[in-house]
C-alpha cells in the first residue's frame, strides 16, 4: 500500500543513526498514542497515513511501540521494512553493539494487501 511505502521511507529516516538521538525521549512512553507519534516524527503526513497506522490492532501495535521505545531510549538505530500480507504481523530483530558498532534494530512489519475493504478509507 502506498501510505506504507511513504511512512516506512520517512521513519528509516527519522530513526537513523544520525536522527534518532534528536527524537523526543517520551515520544513513544507506555500510553503514547501510536498514529500521534507518527504523526509529531514526521513520518504520518495525510488522514490516509493515520487511517492504515489505526488499522494495525492494539497488541501488533502496543509491541511496535514499545520496540521502537527501547530503541529511542538507547539510541540504537532502527531499520523498518514493510510488506502485505494477509494478517497483521510484526518480527523485531536486534544486533547487539561492540566496541566497533552502535548495534542496530530491524522490524518487519506485515499488514493487509493494498486496498483491502477491511482498512477504512483505503478499500476499492
Amino acid at each position: 500500500m502506498p501510505n506504507f511505502n511513504g511512512m516506512v521511507e520517512r521513519a528509516n529516516v527519522a530513526l537513523n543513526r544520525q536522527n534518532i538521538g534528536s527524537l523526543p525521549k517520551d515520544l513513544l512512553a507506555p500510553g503514547a498514542d501510536f498514529v500521534e507519534a507518527a504523526q509529531t516524527a514526521g513520518i504520518a503526513l495525510d488522514p490516509a497515513d493515520a487511517a492504515v497506522l489505526s488499522a494495525i490492532p492494539d497488541g501488533v501495535t502496543e509491541a511496535f511501540r514499545g520496540a521502537l521505545q527501547s530503541a529511542i531510549l538507547r539510541g540504537v538505530p532502527v531499520q523498518i521494512g514493510w510488506a502485505p500480507g494477509y494478517d497483521y504481523e510484526l518480527s523485531v530483530w536486534e544486533s547487539k553493539g561492540t566496541s566497533t558498532t552502535i548495534g542496530a534494530m530491524t522490524v518487519f512489519l506485515r499488514t493487509r494487501y493494498p486496498g483491502d475493504a477491511a482498512i477504512p478509507g483505503t478499500g476499492s
